[in-house]
């Protein structure tokens, strides 16, 4: 069994020992009621699944959701207490269809844009039918930039930019949450598989 532990890119992995695969069931009881380990020694390597994922932040597209809902319901409200007959009025209804769409397609679009931060690299990848991935090594991290806005900062996202070494562009993750965190910790990281700087 392998337990990877978020952040610090780890597993528990048993070597060969006394009975079968380790488990995380508790100590058990020997004679006399004394508790006894299992003979399991454990070793701490790197885990490759273990991997922290930003995305943009939902968090635009949920406003977008709402206000769409409530201008709906609000024009369905004011059509049923006018009591037209006109029927061609209730097209105003398309207007948050159209939104509600719209939204849909940059949450499709949320999903399918991440950035991945390995142990020894970051991946970006991008798109639907025609998908982009982009690998740069964390040691050759340059730049990390932090650009908000006013309306950014109220709700806590930003736009998180990062540029490699030698690279001709760079890496852009617009909208993402606590983006000042997110690049402490890809500084961090670089920091720690370039030891030498």
């Amino acid at each position: 069994m392998r337990a990877c532990a978020p952040l610090l890119k780890c597993a528990i992995k048993p070597s060969r020992g006394w009975g079968q695969a380790f488990s995380l069931r508790p100590p058990f009881r020997g004679q006399f009621g004394t508790t006894r380990e299992p003979r399991t020694s454990q070793t701490v390597t790197p885990c490759y699944d273990a991997r922290v994922q930003l995305r943009p932040s939902i968090k635009l597209i949920q406003l977008a959701y709402i206000v769409s809902l409530v201008a709906a319901v609000t024009i369905a409200i004011y059509l049923l207490s006018i009591h037209d007959r006109d029927d061609r009025l209730w097209a105003l209804l398309l207007l948050p269809a159209i939104a509600v769409v719209f939204a849909g397609i940059r949450h499709l679009r949320r999903r399918l844009t991440k950035l991945t931060v390995l142990d020894d690299r970051l991946r970006f990848e991008s798109g639907l039918f025609s998908k982009t991935t982009r690998t740069i090594e964390l040691a050759k991290v340059q730049d990390v930039r932090v650009d908000q806005t006013l309306g950014q900062r109220i709700l806590k996202i930003g736009d998180l930019s990062l540029e490699s070494a030698g690279g001709t562009s760079r890496i852009v993750m617009q909208s993402i949450d606590r983006p000042q965190e997110a690049a402490d910790y890809i500084l961090e990281r670089s920091r720690a598989s370039h030891p030498g700087v």
